[in-house]
């Protein structure tokens, strides 16, 4: 028996978004054309809700980390590249967000290193070449202003890392619009994206949950995107 010719439809839809990236998107070997799609959109449909968490989370981690190294070092320890505070990967980084500050024509003021500087920066202070007499663990945590609602029996810097990277490891995926729907841990990896958030500012995190649209999203499946894709069809064949 010859298998079923995929639909000029699915084929339109298969031009644009690619074959290899739609075969990302099956869950076992009798899904159909309309299984791939609905799961597709799924995803977008994710990755699209998680985008209050994400955003809230490395705004509220940058500024709450850039406060704390200033009041421990001195405020414009960004702009002078102290080796004293950053390690030779961090120094590096900060270079390149003065490089591309440049391109820019912008200031290489504080502010605009803070919002250049990507996740990854933040997150890899976390790590453990930063821990250890004269650097930034565990002497960050005398700050009671540092992550000032982190419960102090985890106030430590290998919890900070395994929290902040696993975000950050989303926050690429998602941004790369790579699948995600798939990840059996994606709601535990929500509410913890969600908690680092109630560490630094619990009314921030009220107000990002408020907005998220993540666990409709989350519970309503493909099976909410396949009606769509239907009425979409349907409406494309009369037209």
């Amino acid at each position: 028996m010859k298998p079923k010719r995929p639909s000029y439809k699915f084929l339109r839809f298969q031009r644009a978004i690619s074959p290899k990236r739609l075969e990302a998107y099956r869950s076992s070997s009798s899904d159909k054309e309309l299984d791939l799609l609905s799961t597709y959109l799924w995803n977008i449909g994710l990755c699209e809700a998680f985008y209050p968490v994400l955003h809230s989370f490395e705004i509220a981690l940058r500024n709450n980390l850039h406060q704390a190294i200033s009041r421990l070092f001195y405020e414009d320890w960004l702009d002078k590249i102290d080796s004293q505070i950053l390690q030779p990967e961090g120094i590096q980084s900060v270079k390149t967000a003065i490089k591309s500050l440049n391109k820019k024509n912008q200031s290489i003021s504080t502010g605009n290193l803070i919002s250049e500087l990507n996740l990854g920066f933040w997150v890899s202070l976390s790590y453990a070449r930063y821990e250890g007499k004269d650097k930034l663990y565990p002497r960050l945590f005398k700050d009671k202003e540092f992550l000032p609602h982190l419960p102090k029996s985890r106030r430590t810097r290998s919890t900070l890392s395994r929290t902040f990277t696993s975000i950050n490891q989303l926050r690429n995926q998602i941004f790369h619009h790579n699948p995600v729907w798939n990840k059996s841990n994606l709601r535990e990896e929500y509410d913890n994206a969600l908690e680092a958030i109630q560490w630094i500012s619990p009314i921030l995190y009220e107000t990002t949950k408020h907005l998220s649209r993540f666990p409709d999203v989350y519970a309503q499946g493909r099976a909410f995107y396949v009606k769509i894709l239907e009425a979409i069809m349907t409406n494309y064949e009369r037209n």
